[in-house]
């Protein structure tokens, strides 16, 4: 199973040329993630401002993704950072964190709970996308495509 960003350039992936495609969003049998972000610890199912979205080609749904458009870091997401980095200009200790946004923050929630699902039901990746899409938080459709990830819902969800 190929789970995926959805991509940080705020772009409606239903309108756009058709000579452009968000790699590897946009192909086939790839689950494409958009980001939701709370605005000030309120609003917590807004699109993050930074999210790709379109719901009819571009993206399958949505996970917390964490923005600070506003400024508040208490709108990011915490994720840990590894002492084997590469690529940050300073060092991690082994329990350091991170504050950080993106759909690169997103995407994992979706691969995480693809995981607990597969578990859960033994099922093919057909089932565990069909368990993670239909057992979603509904948002605007057009923008998060099947909406929300509910990790709970879909780790309760019966194979078929």
């Amino acid at each position: 199973m190929v789970v995926a960003s959805a991509g940080n350039d705020n772009i409606n992936l239903d309108t756009d040329p058709a000579s452009m495609i968000v790699l590897p969003a946009q192909l086939n049998n790839v689950l494409s993630v958009a980001a939701t972000a709370p605005v000030n610890q309120s609003e917590w199912d807004r699109r993050a401002s930074y999210s790709n979205f379109g719901g009819r080609t571009g993206v399958d749904l949505a996970a917390p993704g964490g923005d600070n458009a506003v400024g508040n870091s208490r709108d990011l997401v915490l994720s840990v950072c590894s002492q084997y980095q590469l690529t940050l200009p300073f060092a991690c200790g082994s329990t350091s964190f991170l504050l950080l946004s993106g759909t690169s923050e997103s995407a994992p929630h979706v691969a995480g709970a693809a995981a607990v699902v597969q578990a859960q039901t033994g099922g093919t990746v057909a089932t565990v996308t069909r368990c993670l899409t239909s057992t979603t938080d509904l948002l605007p459709r057009a923008t998060f495509g099947a909406g929300r990830l509910n990790v709970a819902r879909a780790a309760a969800c019966a194979p078929n």
